[in-house]
């Protein structure tokens, strides 16, 4: 047993590749342990005036991380060195969580706060390039990322194992309670308050060999040559569609699409009354859904060299 911190710990990384573990503790300070040393404590990294609540390596340098904290900021900082590279004063309560956006083509921060604001931060200029509101308690619940084929969920105020199982996709409904899980192709799981959906699930599916599902208003998937979207609470379908897709993208507000496919690229706009009314006509709901739920705005004949990129330029304010 590892006797770390002389209060409570709350989180802890991994180093991705050197032998390397980072804890964040009640005490305001971060170690890094060397395993390769007999779990030596070759670093601590002072200068927070509150808990740590998360931590996590930058995947563009491995010899920096960041890490979020109580006292209203997030600091970065690098392996070698005690005192923080430089602080961000991000939200205007304690920040529970920060991680960094993963492609390579963007220096971004994305952290959450007691203020119940969701902030997307350039690290470079230092400067807010998107805020999310809405929330009506404090973003608690976050994803990991998958090991192996599974997942692990978070209560970020505690940073303990709320829940884990296996799974080749994970994705969030547009609350902080509701998810689903993609077990196998055929195998999709809907969740809400960490109890899975109490109805038969969502419509048709396993009839279906699914690739990839996607959070937003609806829950998305795609599979050799189509598209599907259920309604997260009725499990009906809202709209399938014949599309060869790689990957779907949702604007921020919820109303703009982006289906992707190798060579083109469809902009879809969401009608979320057209579909209610459709049910309240009591239209029977088949296995192609409401046609009227999406239309179509656009088709771009052209291949995404960069599709997260593309999204954070034309659907930031959409």
């Amino acid at each position: 047993m590892l006797k770390a911190h002389p209060d409570y710990i709350r989180c802890l990384t991994v180093h991705p590749t050197a032998s390397i573990m980072l804890t964040g503790s009640d005490d305001m300070t971060i170690k890094a342990w060397d395993w390769d040393k007999q779990w030596k404590c070759i670093q601590v990294y002072e200068g927070h005036m509150h808990y740590i609540m998360n931590i996590t390596f930058n995947p563009k340098d491995s010899n920096t991380f960041a890490c979020a904290c109580l006292d209203w900021t997030v600091k970065m900082w690098s392996l070698a060195s005690p005192t923080a590279n430089f602080t961000m004063d991000v939200h205007d309560k304690g920040i529970n969580y920060v991680d960094f956006y993963p492609g390579s083509d963007k220096p971004y921060l994305i952290m959450t706060g007691d203020d119940q604001t969701i902030k997307i931060w350039d690290y470079l200029s230092k400067s807010c390039m998107q805020m999310m509101e809405g929330h009506t308690r404090s973003r608690r619940s976050v994803p990991q990322r998958y090991f192996d084929g599974e997942y692990i969920i978070y209560t970020v105020l505690t940073w303990w194992n709320k829940v884990f199982g296996l799974g080749t996709g994970f994705t969030w409904a547009g609350d902080s309670n509701t998810y689903a899980i993609l077990e196998s192709k055929v195998k999709l799981h809907v969740f809400k308050n960490f109890k899975e959906h109490g109805n038969a699930g969502m419509k048709g599916a396993g009839s279906w060999a699914v690739d990839a599902i996607y959070g937003g208003p609806v829950l998305g998937t795609h599979g050799k040559g189509f598209v599907i979207f259920w309604d997260w609470e009725s499990g009906e379908i809202v709209r399938h569609i014949d599309v060869d897709a790689k990957n779907i993208f949702w604007s921020m507000t919820g109303t703009l699409m982006a289906v992707v496919s190798d060579d083109s690229y469809y902009i879809l706009k969401f009608d979320q009354d057209a579909y209610n009314s459709k049910l309240e006509e009591g239209m029977e709901i088949t296995d192609e859904g409401v046609e009227e739920s999406f239309d179509v705005i656009a088709e771009i004949s052209d291949s995404m060299k960069n599709q997260y990129l593309w999204v954070f330029i034309v659907f930031e304010r959409c």
